[in-house]
């Protein structure tokens, strides 16, 4: 996975081009976060506003918050105040997991931070800007240890030909492979002999190139590059290589898989399960598993009580990638798996993330969540926006009452939706996760910002908003409000 070392603090807030820097000397830390086999993780008190900013995860010994879903980067550090002293699958700091390699951060990385990290350009730099002329000496340096004959001068003078400098992350990862190509021997597996020696030195996003050889000149030997793969996930991850196999021949490439699900590595029985995932971020659709994901479900079936955080978030996410295009399949696993163990439990709340934000009255009702139009006594009162006018650049401060005068504890997910004006006139809902807690009878204040700073993955335009409270699918209370300064 790659990893994001800041010295002492890790935090989502910071600024990436200021604090950014890869580690390789952090990558055996883990995060228990929303690992029900680990050790408790000191809660936060009740009331915490999250923008608070001595609130801290440490890097060293890092412990996160048990809680089971990492904030999207377009809803992180919004100030969420919880009421209680339970966080559902969102409602949580905005702090980042650390773990070993390419792959566990980019776990999170593609699939939770996707519309934040793939549309800023400043964070695009950083990634390119990863291949120094150090790192191509180290590489080179280890090429000539393992193939004395590598000629060095000629690889870096086929990296700074005329397009480097204006290629982007992907583009580059391409690049060295083909420069890779034309200096390795000719010979496929004496090649990949070679690279296997190299690999295992380095660590992070930067060597995905050494599985993109495989993809590129790997194709027809399918054993050989199954074996480097197993290798270059370590380094890396191979989840983006594995894709034109699959397409290629899907039943044999499922086979191997699940023979990776069943190993003693966790990168590879992640890898079983993300490399297949039909709608992975950054990589190829798989169109076959997409139109029946079935063929894949005896690999997250194997892997659906995992001992390892990092496999089961990787479960999770590929059945919430089914969910987009078979939600009653995802549905019926889900109320098959709850409730038969802690970890599989995890994994299907965090799996049925997107039906739950879109108030899904099946989901809902999985995890206890009772339709509120069979319901009286429970409402929302007091919906108030702190400025009905805002102008770019501001937030969004609201604050209302959740009251439950049913006389009995409600299980409640409360999510906030806004309606944003868009180009054509017209209004497209937003929803975003609020709370996720037992409410007793009583009276809950809960208080809530939602920033208008510009950001690259959504555009902004005057006029007209609205935003709603919606619990357990059902908007119970709503309030427009104007935004100025936009296009």
């Amino acid at each position: 996975m790659w990893i994001f070392h800041w010295g002492k603090y890790v935090d989502k807030r910071m600024t990436l081009r200021s604090r950014l820097v890869f580690s390789p000397s952090v990558h055996r830390l883990r995060s228990q976060q929303g690992n029900p086999d680990g050790d408790k993780a000191k809660r936060p008190p009740n009331l915490v506003n999250w923008n608070q900013p001595d609130y801290r995860t440490k890097a060293k010994g890092v412990q996160l918050h048990p809680t089971p879903h990492v904030l999207d980067w377009e809803e992180a550090g919004n100030g969420v105040r919880a009421v209680g002293d339970s966080f559902g699958d969102e409602a949580e700091p905005p702090v980042y997991r650390i773990n070993k390699g390419l792959s566990g951060f980019h776990e999170t990385w593609m699939q939770d931070s996707k519309n934040y990290f793939l549309g800023r350009s400043d964070m695009r730099e950083t990634l390119k800007d990863l291949y120094s002329n150090t790192l191509f000496q180290q590489v080179t340096d280890r090429l000539k240890e393992a193939y004395p004959a590598f000629d060095a001068d000629r690889f870096m003078t086929l990296i700074h030909n005329e397009a480097w400098e204006q290629e982007e992350f992907k583009q580059r990862i391409r690049h060295i492979t083909l420069a890779l190509t034309d200096t390795l021997p000719a010979s496929y597996r004496e090649a990949v002999g070679i690279l296997k020696q190299v690999a295992p030195h380095f660590r992070g996003v930067e060597y995905v190139f050494f599985p993109d050889y495989v993809e590129v000149n790997g194709m027809d030997d399918l054993e050989t590059s199954m074996e480097a793969l197993a290798v270059f996930t370590h380094s890396s991850t191979a989840e983006f290589a594995v894709r034109p196999f699959i397409i290629r021949d899907q039943d044999r490439m499922l086979a191997q898989m699940m023979a990776w699900a069943q190993s003693d590595d966790e990168h590879l029985r992640r890898l079983a399960s993300e490399g297949c995932r039909p709608r992975l971020p950054w990589a190829p659709q798989l169109p076959a598993l997409i139109k029946d994901p079935r063929p894949a479900l005896p690999i997250l079936e194997q892997l659906k009580e995992d001992s390892s955080l990092y496999v089961r978030k990787s479960v999770a996410n590929h059945l919430n990638d089914i969910s987009k295009d078979h939600p009653e399949l995802v549905l019926e696993i889900a109320a098959k798996w709850y409730g038969k163990h802690p970890l599989t439990d995890w994994i299907v709340r965090h799996a049925l993330r997107s039906l739950l934000r879109k108030g899904d009255i099946r989901a809902l009702a999985i995890f206890g969540y009772e339709e509120l139009e069979k319901l009286e006594g429970l409402e929302v009162r007091e919906l108030r926006i702190k400025r009905s006018v805002i102008t770019m650049g501001d937030n969004l401060e609201f604050a209302f009452q959740v009251v439950n005068e049913t006389g009995y504890p409600m299980a409640l997910r409360i999510d906030y939706e806004i309606d944003y004006m868009k180009a054509s006139g017209k209004l497209a809902p937003k929803r975003y996760k609020c709370s996720d807690k037992i409410y007793a009878p009583g009276c809950w204040k809960v208080e809530k910002k939602q920033s208008f700073k510009p950001i690259s993955t959504r555009r902004f335009y005057s006029g007209d908003h609205r935003l709603h409270i919606v619990v357990n699918g059902k908007r119970l209370a709503s309030m427009d409000f104007v935004l100025e300064g936009a296009e």
